[in-house]
């Protein structure tokens, strides 16, 4: 179950989320020129020197010259300071002005890519080699489901990556790096036509099929246009790192000819492993978080598509890589191999932007943090769709005394800046005193705690492609002269979606796009490269934070859960990718519990996963049982039995066969198979009214366990389980036995007060058991089984109760839990995957004994790999009050896949039982879309036990998957069989999902505000 219980004790928010703000403490010279200002004036101060000098001298030419480069030079000064801001200097935009020029006129494009990518090498462990001699490697980061999280679950894992941090990764560099790709939904669509195609499939199986897989891509991925999010721990290693790390023997101190320079790459590489291993340990002790070994085709897939390489890189290609470098040393032939592999077919810098590859792209850099950073403020960005991001966050560590000395020589100048500000009574000393506070609480915290400084710099990489072209001229029925038009104009539709994002809460930030320092920026923003832009330029691109502030970023927020043998829950609302999750994965009992009102959508819903579940592969087998007449399309559509249980069939509880499989669970099949039939014949003892049922379940017992005896079935010996089968009659007998023969069944041989009290006791059963009798309401139960449920041809099957609905919850109680006692016998006999759905499961906790014999099933059914799903209306009836039993709260834990739809007017303290924070509350409360309500849709939350926290999931169906969920063929009107019905129904034609709730739903893309797609 989800671990979102509720805590009394509220987690605060770190104090070390702190970034100081910039202040400018540059010195004025001259009115408001400051130092900085000056330098930009010394080209055109030197221009009028020289033509001073030329008028001393009497040159006309220099003089003319000198002043007409004063002007000019001074006028490009004067552009620069006014122009310029924190994040550049005005040496630093020539420069980068005339690399552009250079690059743009004068270098050969084979030069230009020359040095792009710096991979010269890659070895089995996935780390790269670069060209500057450095070993790097991004560690794969399994991200955490952050859905609807209140402010203390938001500060608890923001902490818990802050001191996996400051603790762990404390004396190493490292980079957040997470990039997004487009989300692939063939392998499921291709799963569905597959099946499709398989001779055994009907044809009308094989149009629900067909309509799936083209939904799926043709309508629900452009739809929700989610990106499949990947994250990764960079981290590097060069000589440097391995001679800090180690100190030099004593033999090498004495060799005069030992090179203290020379450092191996086996070397580099054995400590890079080792910070791999820190890494992998630091990251793992977050909760939810886990990572993976990094590979050689992944590390080098990072590096291609960054630099705008989309093409397949096969297995073999990385394989002739690996062989080619085995010896240690990367040849010229290697180096040249890998640049035709990694780098960009194009890489064109242009003003405000680059091309690379076929895309078109921004680097943005954020000058400006948020004096206090919210927890988890990198999580709106984390989880985009529709648009294709690179966050790169650098961390570079910093010497603890070197951090508090920094701090407090910035909170110095900040204070004398401050107090010069306020001699002029210039309002912005009010803004240096905020920097000045925030400055000196950073040196603090540096002193007086646990936290670590770091220098932090942060860009996010915005890009464009030829399908985002396409998009945008459809999306604005526009025509562009060129596909680089549209490209254009998609690029800055992109990056207005991630500026918004950024400059919004929770983030709060300033992001700046760079003109024409757009390549310093883009190859600083590359995972693999660093900070490059920080490095050419003179203005600072890091700030001094503690490791808190990184820790509050939290990028790995987006969980995207796509197994392959999972059921189609719909789409996760928080990032919009595709949710299949299997029961049979989750690492504990494989029982699912669905919860919601009447008309929520919550049988629908269950309908359309079993449906797409059961279809999806031959080898499972599917149960539904209820007593509304609701899964008439689906019993059809999956050619499955549908068994009407009406009382006029004999169904035997005494029923017992071997299952190889399980020999070793015989005495527990034995006493299962007694416990059923005494809970069944209870419960119908307690739905004709008999207050003292209960009284009689050791006689009950205890003639099940004779009938089944004299049958030659022996507890504990599995073998002994095909001798035949007795029956409801047999144990009758067996009870009249007791009354001929007491002392077989008494420890007095049936003589004294106890067999007086024995002879009393069967004596009332019997007459209480008359119901059984020849033309009783319960004649027809004795004798072998007739349902044909465990039938060996039948792999899907409806037991339908409706005969029973209208008689009390005991009734139903008693006859759900001999559909149970059936099914078991069905799973000991079934290869592969069950699932039994109980719709309106409350009627199976109708008294204690009943949900005593229930958490046993469920423990027993988990054995066979067989999933028992309730379906209920109140989560009330799954928490054990303080007059009952346990029972109720065990079966809820052994749930591992709880479904929460618009349940209201639900006592608090039930849904914090479940774990649900106050949002989660709320949403399930007042916010969830119910099916009824027309949209095309219905919302819920979903919990998994193997999965943090609760995810809003957002439910649709296909107009032909809602055209076989919608039908009844009492409603039909037809004339024909069951089958021919639900033919000429299906035949009629298609209807718009209405999750079976309302005639006049709308299609979902005409929804306004629809959970998760605006």
């Amino acid at each position: 179950m989800s671990n979102n219980s509720q805590t009394t004790e509220q987690t605060r928010k770190d104090p070390g989320q702190l970034v100081p703000p910039r202040v400018d403490t540059d010195p004025e010279l001259l009115g408001g020129y400051t130092w900085s200002d000056m330098k930009a004036y010394s080209p055109a101060v030197a221009s009028l020197a020289g033509s001073g000098v030329g008028m001393a001298t009497s040159s006309p030419t220099l003089t003319i010259g000198g002043l007409a480069g004063g002007l000019g030079l001074g006028l490009t000064g004067t552009y620069l300071r006014v122009s310029d801001r924190a994040y550049t200097s005005p040496r630093g935009r020539v420069s980068a002005w005339s690399s552009h020029l250079r690059r743009q006129y004068l270098d050969s494009p084979d030069d230009v890519l020359a040095d792009v990518t710096g991979v010269s090498g890659v070895t089995e462990r996935g780390f790269l080699k670069m060209d500057d001699g450095r070993f790097v490697v991004p560690v794969p980061i399994e991200p955490r489901n952050t859905a609807m999280l209140d402010a203390d679950q938001r500060h608890r894992l923001a902490a818990s990556l802050s001191s996996a941090i400051d603790e762990q990764l404390t004396d190493m560099p490292f980079r957040f790096y997470s990039t997004t790709r487009e989300v692939d939904v063939d392998d499921v669509a291709e799963r569905y036509e597959q099946r499709a195609l398989n001779p055994e499939t009907n044809e009308l199986q094989q149009s629900v099929l067909l309509d799936v897989a083209d939904w799926l891509t043709e309508a629900d991925a452009p739809n929700w246009e989610a990106r499949d999010w990947r994250h990764y721990v960079v981290v590097e290693a060069d000589a440097s790192a391995v001679m800090s790390a180690d100190e030099p023997s004593f033999i090498d101190m004495l060799n005069p000819l030992a090179d203290a320079d020379a450092v191996s790459d086996s070397a580099i590489e054995a400590t890079l492993a080792d910070r791999v291993e820190t890494v992998r340990a630091a990251i793992g002790s977050v909760t939810g978080l886990d990572t993976r070994n990094p590979t050689s085709h992944e590390s080098l897939t990072v590096a291609r598509e960054y630099w705008g390489r989309d093409d397949e890189l096969p297995n073999e290609l990385v394989g002739d890589l690996l062989t080619d470098g085995q010896d240690g040393e990367h040849s010229g032939d290697l180096t040249d191999r890998l640049a035709r592999v990694v780098e960009p077919e194009t890489w064109d810098p242009r003003n405000g932007w680059v091309q690379v590859g076929d895309q078109y792209a921004t680097a943005l850099w954020l000058a400006e943090y948020p004096t206090e950073t919210a927890s988890l403020w990198l999580k709106d960005l984390c989880t985009l769709r529709g648009v294709d991001v690179d966050v790169t966050v650098n961390a570079e560590p910093v010497p603890l005394d070197n951090g508090v000395h920094e701090a407090g020589a910035k909170a110095a100048d900040i204070g004398s800046e401050g107090e010069e500000r306020a001699e002029e009574r210039d309002i912005t000393a009010m803004d240096t005193e905020t920097a000045g506070q925030a400055t000196r609480k950073l040196r603090e915290l540096f002193r007086q705690t646990p936290s670590q400084p770091w220098r932090l710099s942060t860009y996010v990489v915005v890009r464009a492609d030829d399908r985002d072209a396409l998009d945008a001229a459809t999306e604005e029925l526009a025509t562009f002269d060129n596909v680089e038009g549209a490209k254009r104009r998609a690029l800055q539709t992109a990056r207005e979606t991630v500026r918004d994002t950024l400059t919004g809460a929770p983030a709060n930030t300033t992001p700046v796009a760079p003109g024409a320092a757009q390549e310093c920026a883009f190859r600083a923003a590359s995972p693999l490269t660093g900070n490059r832009w920080d490095a050419e330029t003179p203005a600072e691109k890091d700030r001094l934070v503690p490791g808190a502030v990184i820790g509050s970023m939290f990028p790995f927020a987006a969980l995207d859960q796509r197994e392959a043998t999972g059921m189609d829950w719909g789409r996760n609302e928080e990032n919009g990718s595709h949710l299949r999750l299997s029961p049979f994965e989750r690492g504990g009992g494989p029982h699912m519990l669905t919860i919601g009102q009447t008309r929520s959508g919550k049988t629908y819903s269950a309908s359309k996963a079993a449906l797409r579940w059961y279809l999806e592969r031959e080898d499972r087998t599917l149960i539904v049982c209820d007593t509304q007449r609701g899964f008439d399309g689906l019993t059809q559509l999956c050619d499955g039995e549908h068994i009407v249980v009406d009382g006029n069939q004999s169904v035997n509880p005494l029923r017992i066969e071997p299952s190889p499989d399980h020999r070793a669970e015989g005495a527990d099949e034995f006493r299962m198979t007694v416990e059923e039939t005494v809970g069944f014949l209870v419960g119908l003892l307690r739905a004709d009214d008999v207050a003292d049922a209960g009284e009689y379940a050791p006689l009950l017992a205890q003639a099940a366990e004779r009938t089944l005896t004299n049958a030659g079935i022996e507890p504990g010996q599995p073998e002994t389980f095909d001798a035949g089968n007795p029956n409801l009659a047999d144990l009758l007998e067996t009870l009249t036995d007791m009354t001929s023969n007491p002392e077989e069944y008494t420890m007095a041989d049936g003589e004294g007060h106890e067999g007086e009290t024995h002879l009393e006791q069967v004596g009332e059963l019997l007459t209480k058991l008359r119901s059984f009798q020849e033309g009783g309401k319960y004649a027809s139960l004795l004798g072998a089984d007739e349902l044909g449920l465990l039938d060996d041809d039948v792999d899907m099957a409806y037991l339908d109760l409706h005969a029973v609905g209208g008689s009390n919850d005991a009734e139903k109680s008693a006859n759900l839990q001999l559909m149970l006692s059936q099914v078991r016998e069905k799973i000991k006999q079934t290869d592969g995957e069950v699932v039994c759905m109980f719709d309106e499961a409350h009627v199976l906790l109708d008294a204690d004994r009943t949900a005593d014999w229930l958490q046993k099933a469920a423990r027993e059914f988990a054995r066979y790999d067989a999933s028992l799903w309730f379906l209920s209306q109140s989560p009330k009836d799954f928490v054990s009050g303080e007059s009952e039993t346990d029972a109720r709260d065990t079966i809820r834990a052994q749930c591992s896949t709880v479904h929460f739809f618009r349940t209201p007017r639900v006592d608090e303290d039930v849904l914090a039982q479940f774990g649900l924070n106050s949002a989660q509350r709320e949403f399930v409360q007042d916010i969830a879309v119910r099916g009824k309500e027309g949209r095309g849709y219905s919302e819920c939350l979903i919990d998994a036990e193997d999965i943090e926290g609760w995810i809003p999931c957002y439910v649709e169906a296909t107009p032909l998957e809602d055209r076989v969920l919608t039908y009844s063929r009492r409603d039909s009107g037809g004339h024909g069989t069951a089958r021919e019905d639900f033919v000429e129904h299906m035949a009629e034609g298609t209807a718009i999902p209405s999750n079976g709730e309302s005639d006049d739903s709308q299609p979902a893309e005409a929804a306004g505000e629809n959970g998760g797609r605006e």
